[in-house]
């Protein structure tokens, strides 16, 4: 999928509020404002309930990414930080779980 020109990325923004306004200009063309504004709301309302729950018990990560997946259709700099959360996320599955083989394999080594 073709992506538009983008500023930042391209390198034709200036500093400071330029760069700013660049950065949070909408990722899609605007739809209608009840629409917007629900999904605004429900993305930016998940983000802190998401955080307080990574480190109690309860679907912390999941929580973030469904935030930033409704703000990712406002604002671009939400897709790319699911991006990296989901990326992070992954990297993180993949250690445990080698860290589960490694145990398993210890334990069957011992044990024979």
């Amino acid at each position: 999928m073709p992506t538009a020109p983008c500023k930042v990325r391209d390198g034709l923004a200036g500093s400071g509020s330029e760069r700013d306004s660049v950065l949070m200009e909408p990722a899609e063309p605007r739809r209608p404002s009840l629409l917007r504004v629900a999904r605004m709301a429900a993305g930016f309302a998940l983000l802190p309930v998401g955080v307080v729950l990574i480190p109690l018990p309860g679907p912390g990560i999941p929580i973030v990414m469904g935030g930033l997946f409704l703000l990712e259709t406002e604002f671009r700099w939400a897709g790319r930080a699911r991006g990296r959360l989901e990326a992070a996320a992954r990297r993180g599955a993949d250690w445990a779980s080698a860290r589960v083989r490694e145990r398993r394999d210890q334990r069957s080594n011992n044990s024979g």
